[in-house]
């Protein structure tokens, strides 16, 4: 991840974009049951000390953090879009 990456850009919210929908797949279309068990998981995960998660799965905190400002600008873009609609 660059130093001066902007998590409003082009490929940043891309990104968003693509964990947005592999969230809504794997979860049946938001299913609360599934999504705490998602919930779940991922705190059972981040709870796992370090050598023992998948490389492919280790984050540094900045990147954690980009992600999830990626994601809130998605989300918030996503809102502002749907309240044009009402």
């Amino acid at each position: 991840m660059a130093q001066n990456a902007d998590p409003s850009n082009q490929e940043a919210q891309r990104l968003a974009e693509y964990l947005a929908d592999l969230n809504r797949r794997v979860s049946q279309g938001w299913d609360k049951d599934i999504l705490d068990g998602m919930i779940k998981s991922w705190e059972n995960f981040n709870a796992l000390p370090e050598e023992k998660k998948p490389q492919i799965y280790r984050l540094t905190p900045a990147e954690r953090q980009f992600i999830k400002e990626a994601c809130s600008i998605l989300q918030k873009r996503r809102s502002q879009d749907e309240s044009r609609w009402e």
